[in-house]
């Protein structure tokens, strides 16, 4: 678990942190003494999740999203094989589709009105459709995830890199 800490010392998670921080209180026993260390858990990659309709021009979009999240879990998908498996882990989600309500997203549009994703964030992109950049936002409306309100349409002369940033928050 921690390979810098393991040997022969025992550890022993203490609960009566009063701190509301997200620092765990962590005892360390040694033969001779008890020592109390805060330790900080730290995520470092974030997993993202990125689903498509699977049309060519939302796939390059796509996959150049995922150039820009380098050094993160980044998982992309079409619609017809995302699962639930693959959306609650998942702590930022970029979404994309060229038609309004395209068939595709059927199960993914039935997924999201009945799980909870406050506050990941999520970004919408498409490569010039607004009635498809309507349909995505309706979407994620009843999962609560917190949406960019700025949709990143490819044919516009918008910085990719800055705003997947911005998404990201």
């Amino acid at each position: 678990m921690f390979p810098s800490l393991m040997g022969s010392l025992a550890f022993i998670l203490s609960r009566k942190s009063k701190c509301r921080c997200p620092a765990h209180q962590l005892r360390v026993l040694d033969n001779k003494d008890i020592n109390i260390v805060n330790l900080y858990i730290v995520k470092t990659k974030k997993n993202i999740l990125i689903v498509t309709d699977g049309m060519e021009s939302t796939q390059k979009i796509a996959e150049k999203i995922a150039v820009q999240l380098s050094g993160n879990r980044v998982v992309l998908l079409t619609a017809l094989d995302v699962a639930g498996t693959d959306v609650l882990p998942a702590d930022a989600y970029f979404l994309g589709c060229e038609k309004r309500q395209p068939s595709s997203f059927a199960y993914l549009e039935e997924l999201l009105r009945h799980i909870n994703l406050v506050r990941r964030p999520c970004g919408i992109f498409s490569s010039q459709s607004k009635m498809a950049v309507k349909y995505l936002t309706s979407l994620v409306r009843d999962s609560e995830m917190a949406l960019y309100p700025q949709p990143y349409f490819e044919n516009e002369e918008a910085d990719l890199s800055k705003w997947v940033e911005a998404v990201l928050g």
